[in-house]
């Protein structure tokens, strides 16, 4: 029994005359093997496609969890919705009975009103409450939750081989979903939210309403609805633009009135690093950095007569792209700028926007972008409708 150096390896046997391989995997000290199979492409594939399901298994059971949660009335907290402006975008919703995500709490019978309100501080959470809720809001039992939730991913790691170079193998890693330093970090900011909005609470706050039961924890028709419920608010439409110019969600939620100039817009991205041994020592290091990024005229004029202290919304797409991204185990942090970019194409030309226009604003040109359009709206959707039936 053979065995190749490194994490990853193969396992032969002889069964019948014939010579067999299983992919073997070490990750913390703790074995895992897939199936014989008669060569090593297969093993390694049959390996690949059972951790596959092993995640989108445990992807399954932590919805049906969700669901007897929800059908067993846990009380409802507050849904906060944190923006956190450190370099790659996040957010994050606090539990309640109608699912952990923000995506899953905006169906077509929900109603959003002007009840945003958004605190003094860059990078503290935006919250969109419920009037009831606000009174006595449980925030150990939100922050106990916060710590529990972890997340199951596939990535791919590069391993020493037998003398021929570095190989690629794929392991399963588990995170907690919220780094508790963070966590606690925001308890304050969470504080200040729920008094701030308490104390504005009046007509411009209106309580949701909850939808009617669903066959499916995501309905397909649901989501297609609301996508097109608010395909035309002005907010949505100026974030769009704003992706396309390649920013990030926490940019376009940092953008202001007041921070467009005659060159550009200087957009505040608050991150926070760790350098040398401040690991050890427990300490965190603070970082602000701007970058400058052009906008086009009219939509610098659209963002000035918005006011300042107004966020702007997240876009449906990036809506989307959370709730795919979260099916399917992957990382928050794997969406790039570079995919607003191309949700926020899709977006504008699946309403009628004229090809030319939006090449312009992409910077790219009118038949690559009819090419990568075509390929991609039959391969989107082909692969958004596979997920959504695997779970």
């Amino acid at each position: 029994m053979a065995r190749n150096k490194g994490e990853g390896g193969y396992e032969k046997r002889e069964r019948r005359g014939k010579t067999e391989y299983r992919y073997r995997l070490t990750v913390a000290g703790q074995k895992d093997a897939g199936p014989f199979r008669s060569t090593k492409t297969e093993a390694k594939k049959a390996y690949t496609k059972q951790k596959g399901d092993e995640v989108r298994e445990a992807a399954r059971a932590n919805l049906e969890e969700l669901k007897k949660e929800e059908d067993e009335g846990t009380p409802v907290l507050a849904s906060l919705v944190y923006f956190c402006l450190f370099g790659v975008w996040e957010a994050e919703v606090a539990p309640t009975t109608k699912g952990p995500w923000v995506a899953e709490l905006a169906p077509t019978t929900y109603k959003l009103y002007k009840g945003i309100f958004k605190t003094d501080i860059v990078g503290d959470p935006i919250a969109l409450m419920l009037p009831e809720q606000i009174q006595t809001p449980d925030l150990e039992a939100w922050r106990m939750r916060m710590l529990a939730r972890r997340l199951t991913y596939e990535r791919r790691v590069r391993v020493q081989g037998g003398g021929y170079g570095n190989t690629w193998t794929t392991e399963i890693v588990e995170r907690p979903l919220r780094n508790p330093r963070t966590v606690e970090r925001y308890m304050p900011c969470v504080t200040r939210a729920l008094k701030r909005v308490k104390n504005n609470c009046g007509d411009d706050l209106q309580p949701l309403k909850l939808p009617p039961p669903r066959k499916t924890w995501l309905d397909w028709k649901d989501r297609k609805r609301f996508l097109s419920r608010f395909a035309d608010a002005p907010n949505i439409e100026r974030a769009v633009r704003l992706m396309l110019r390649g920013m990030c969600l926490g940019e376009v939620c940092a953008v202001r009135g007041t921070s467009i100039t005659d060159e550009g817009a200087r957009i505040l991205t608050q991150f926070s690093s760790l350098d040398g041994g401040a690991e050890e020592r427990g300490e965190l290091k603070r970082e602000r950095r701007y970058r400058a990024v052009p906008l086009p005229d009219d939509l610098a004029e659209e963002i000035r007569a918005f006011g300042s202290n107004r966020a702007v919304p997240m876009s449906p797409s990036g809506l989307y792209h959370a709730i795919v991204a979260r099916l399917v185990g992957t990382p928050w942090e794997s969406i790039t700028p570079h995919d607003m970019r191309r949700s926020g194409a899709k977006w504008m030309l699946d309403r009628g926007a004229k090809l030319s226009d939006v090449a312009d604003i992409l910077g790219n040109d009118p038949m690559t972008l009819a090419r990568w359009y075509d390929k991609s709206d039959v391969e989107g959707k082909k692969r958004a409708l596979s997920y959504l039936d695997s779970v």
